[in-house]
């Protein structure tokens, strides 16, 4: 492929994965927009991403504009909690009538709605015309490297995963009750695997513990494996970020996977509900590990703006991208509705739990303090935006080149 040709390609999927985006942010302030249409309320600004417009209009007296800070975006509502000083308007000249709660609760209830409505409408298009299935149905070890730590912590060819910390799995990867996911998803200082080895009539129970290995401040946190066997113990590193190696690479930790077929990669047409389903079952296990202490998943495993466009940009490149993208705005908006939800200021879920707080007090959250409030959870946020961001990049520079740095997994 000439150059000017691999060049259109990347700025065309630039432009793709930005106006996909802009879709997201736009249907979910739509929302908030239309109910605030409906209840009465004053619009002042509708604004896609944050900061001062880099383009705006005004129509019948709502301003419309594109932000510089590709962020999110919001529909300003003077009658709603106050924010002023998060989205750069000004305080009006004159007092506005008041809202009931009511009114600010379906209002700010709204944007997540048509954010589920959108993972709704996304899933009915997959289930119409399919998507991967991207599963690697093995629980057998297929190959053993000799002088591997695999070989050392006694495992063997032929043996079967049958569980992880006591819950069954049902292959390597491509599902929360995989092999893979259940290890990146565990809690607690130890794994235990169950393992079947042919000829042996009792299972083998292999337990191994995680210590955090150190990492550059831009880098996510890898995870190192204690295997511990017969009162020793072997120790190895593991990074998510590479998973694969090209065709014909052997695998560095000494475990290749085989099956029939080793990777499945049908085209599959699971029901809208089960699409939306599986997405809030991941949800509801990333947010249940970032809360738990004892979890490997912590806060600079999440993706920021940055991390999210890389993966639209590389599901475009692979195979069915057009399907897999499809996919991902089920998944992606499921998220965005449910985090949009949670009870913290400047959230949606913050603006609905002061309103109900207006309602059994029976007068609104003072003003001054409220703002105070909604300025310093927004700079936290945009902190936490920053510090995501940082790995997001960081993750592509400067990881180290020893091979004993890396999981491979045996391509297909």
């Amino acid at each position: 492929m000439s150059i000017l040709a691999t060049t259109l390609q990347v700025i065309l999927l630039i432009a793709v994965v930005l106006t996909l985006f802009n879709i997201i942010i736009f249907v979910h302030e739509l929302g908030h927009f239309w109910a605030a249409k409906w209840r009465g309320l004053q619009i002042d600004r509708f604004q896609i991403w944050f900061g001062k417009p880099l383009w705006k209009k005004e129509i019948n007296g709502v301003q419309y504009g594109l932000g510089w800070i590709p962020a999110g975006g919001f529909v300003a509502l003077p009658q709603m909690a106050p924010m002023e000083a998060i989205e750069g308007g000004e305080k009006p000249e004159k007092p506005l009538p008041p809202i009931t709660p009511l009114d600010k609760i379906i209002v700010a209830f709204a944007g997540p709605l048509f954010s589920m409505l959108l993972a709704l409408a996304s899933a009915l298009v997959v289930w119409q015309v399919g998507k991967p299935k991207d599963f690697v149905p093995t629980q057998i070890v297929g190959e053993v490297k000799p002088g591997s730590p695999a070989e050392k912590a006694g495992i063997r060819a032929g043996d079967k995963v049958l569980s992880i910390n006591g819950e069954p799995v049902n292959g390597f990867a491509g599902t929360l009750d995989s092999i893979f996911e259940s290890v990146v998803l565990s809690s607690g200082p130890q794994i235990e695997f169950l393992i079947e080895r042919p000829g042996v009539a009792e299972p083998l129970r292999i337990v191994s513990s995680f210590e955090t290995e150190p990492a550059k401040w831009y880098q996510r946190r890898g995870i190192e494996a204690v295997i511990d066997r017969s009162g020793k113990t072997l120790t190895l590193t593991l990074h998510a970020q590479k998973p694969l190696k090209p065709a014909g690479a052997d695998p560095i930790l000494g475990v290749s996977l085989f099956s029939s077929p080793f990777h499945d990669k049908r085209i599959v047409h699971p029901g809208p509900l089960t699409q939306v389903s599986e997405s809030l079952r991941m949800m509801w296990t990333t947010l249940a590990g970032l809360v738990t202490p004892s979890s490997n998943i912590g806060v600079d495993h999440l993706s920021g703006p940055v991390g999210i466009a890389k993966m639209q940009y590389k599901l475009l490149q692979m195979e069915d991208g057009w399907r897999r993208i499809l996919a991902f705005m089920v998944l992606f908006n499921v998220n965005l509705a449910v985090l949009n939800m949670l009870p913290f200021p400047v959230l949606d879920g913050g603006h609905i739990t002061l309103a109900l707080l207006e309602k059994i007090t029976g007068r609104p959250v003072r003003a001054k303090p409220l703002e105070i409030l909604q300025t310093i959870c927004a700079l936290m946020l945009i902190s936490l935006m920053l510090f995501v961001t940082s790995k997001d990049i960081g993750d592509d520079f400067g990881r180290g080149s020893g091979k004993n740095s890396e999981v491979v997994f045996p391509a297909d």
